[in-house]
């Protein structure tokens, strides 16, 4: 968990194009997993490779929902911060929703394999997709409203995301 965490922090530094906005990506996901972790509970018990996994792969699995509504806030115009997150969030919401809906389709399929891990491991993880977009949709918005001062003052040069295009 911790190179992958470690890994993913590289490259969204490296990509993002302010310095605020992974520590923002990773709270939201972060928050998602273990609200995630924690609802296993209700399933009675889950397999320890599931609960080791599951943390892992629901970051990975749901991380691009944040860089989409993030750079669709960016490219709203309008002088009112508000209301440019209201324009992202209708014009995100077919993306993520789309790509949410086929991931938690496929990891169902998860549910029909002959061991048992697949029922586990498809179960939670699509519930992991499930909790990561509903929290897309209402953390991560907040957190780009609050933080927006923040994510201006430390916007990366023009010229750095220039040479890495």
């Amino acid at each position: 968990l911790i190179t992958a965490v470690t890994l993913l922090m590289i490259i969204l530094f490296i990509m993002c194009r302010s310095w605020a906005e992974p520590f923002l990506f990773m709270a939201t996901i972060g928050m998602a997993v273990l609200i995630n972790l924690g609802t296993n509970i209700f399933l009675g018990s889950v397999s320890t490779v599931t609960y080791s996994m599951t943390a892992i792969l629901q970051l990975v699995l749901s991380m691009d929902y944040s860089i989409i509504l993030m750079n669709r806030y960016r490219q709203e115009q309008l002088p009112d911060k508000k209301e440019a997150m209201k324009e992202a969030l209708t014009h995100a919401f077919s993306s993520i929703a789309s790509s949410g809906m086929t991931t938690v389709v496929g990891l169902l399929m998860l549910v029909f394999m002959s061991f048992k891990i697949g029922m586990d491991l498809g179960i939670v993880l699509a519930k992991g997709v499930l909790i990561s977009m509903l929290c897309v949709f209402t953390v991560l918005p907040g957190l780009i409203l609050l933080f927006d001062g923040l994510i201006r003052k430390t916007a990366k040069n023009l010229m750095h995301h220039i040479s890495l295009k």
